[in-house]
């Protein structure tokens, strides 16, 4: 049976805007009606008649809790836009959707959005839950359904799900890479050790991620010393300034370099600043930043494990709707893939620009 999808594929524009002209509302050119009308008429295209029920005798409202877009060198850039994927799509039926962004290094900002969030008309809410602590009280006594995005509060009984990585397996992962970059080539070297970047922002994700590379090159490689520099602030200056302080300090180069979120490119930056002996250091880190991804085109940074953050910021709003508005039962941890991405590769990966 031919579905919205279907047609808003075989034109190229999206499910909402294919909903948009279906139901005569909101704003498209009359040029893309005639395309999806005449897809519509050759695939032989019923309209749902519950679909159109639910533009609908209630609207819905459901609200988002993240940091600040170009926070964690742009990475809330990519959640962002699968939380509009999906907006765009559920907004032709009706419904709403509310951004409220927080500061991820400030207790006052973070309390303040998730205080308004749950103050608002929202019948649900995706909240990446980066400062655990600073919310874990208004959530406990919350009523209002919530699903966790990217990181986890587990032992939270009132979530509804969580869509995200398994971050220790993901840490885990990222050890194995390691060791198979650095086997063979550190022999030679006196006291050789591996450099952990544990950036700003602890919680239990990234926790979990050092823990699980700590776990496996101390399983697989225990001659290697596993040394971590703690930065504070996220931003490019910050992170080079306490690189370059750990190297006059430690001026041996390390055999390897884990940075444990897109920190990476910061000290990817860093290593090609430095010259050729620090860009032969093997690094590691995660998540494809558009703007950024030169640094692992030129073998900078060896491997990215991506977790897909547009999608997670998609589905993340899709739950709630089918939870909420649909009254289906949902799962509740969906975890995403970790891929592995290198020179090689990254041009197969969508969000990588040319430009």
């Amino acid at each position: 049976m031919t579905t919205m999808k279907d047609i808003a594929e075989s034109v190229g524009v999206s499910i909402g805007t294919v909903g948009r002209i279906i139901h005569n509302r909101g704003r498209y050119s009359e040029k893309t009606a005639e395309k999806v009308r005449k897809v519509m008429k050759d695939l032989n295209y019923i309209p749902n008649i519950h679909a159109r029920s639910l533009k609908q005798t209630k609207k819905h409202i459901f609200v988002v809790v993240v940091p600040y877009r170009d926070q964690d060198g742009g990475y809330w850039r990519l959640v962002e836009e699968g939380i509009l994927k999906a907006t765009e799509e559920l907004v032709s039926f009706g419904n709403d959707v509310k951004v409220f962004p927080f500061d991820r290094y400030s207790s006052a900002s973070c309390i303040d959005a998730l205080s308004r969030a749950l103050s608002s008309d929202a019948e649900g809410l995706l909240i990446a839950p980066c400062r655990p602590n600073d919310m874990r009280g208004l959530l406990e006594q919350s009523d209002i359904p919530y699903i966790f995005m990217d990181t986890d509060i587990p032992d939270l009984k009132r979530r509804t799900a969580y869509i995200g990585q398994d971050s220790r397996q993901s840490g885990v992962l990222a050890g194995k890479l390691m060791s198979l970059l650095i086997t063979g080539k550190t022999s030679a070297e006196k006291e050789p050790y591996v450099l952990i970047v544990d950036p700003p922002g602890s919680n239990y994700h990234l926790y979990n991620r050092i823990e699980g590379f700590r776990y496996f090159m101390s399983a697989v490689m225990p001659e290697i010393k596993l040394m971590t520099i703690k930065a504070e602030i996220d931003d490019e200056y910050h992170f080079h300034s306490r690189l370059e302080e750990f190297c006059v300090k430690n001026p041996r180069l390390p055999s390897g370099i884990f940075a444990a979120n897109s920190s990476v490119y910061y000290t990817a930056s860093f290593l090609e600043k430095k010259g050729d002996e620090y860009t032969s250091v093997p690094l590691v880190g995660y998540d494809i930043i558009p703007g950024r991804e030169r640094a692992v085109e030129k073998g900078t940074i060896d491997f990215i494990l991506t977790q897909q953050p547009e999608v997670q910021g998609y589905q993340g709003i899709i739950m709630l709707y089918d939870h909420i508005v649909l009254k289906k039962a949902i799962r509740k941890q969906v975890i995403m893939p970790l891929n592995i991405i290198t020179r090689e590769n990254i041009h197969t990966f969508t969000g990588y620009m040319n430009g």
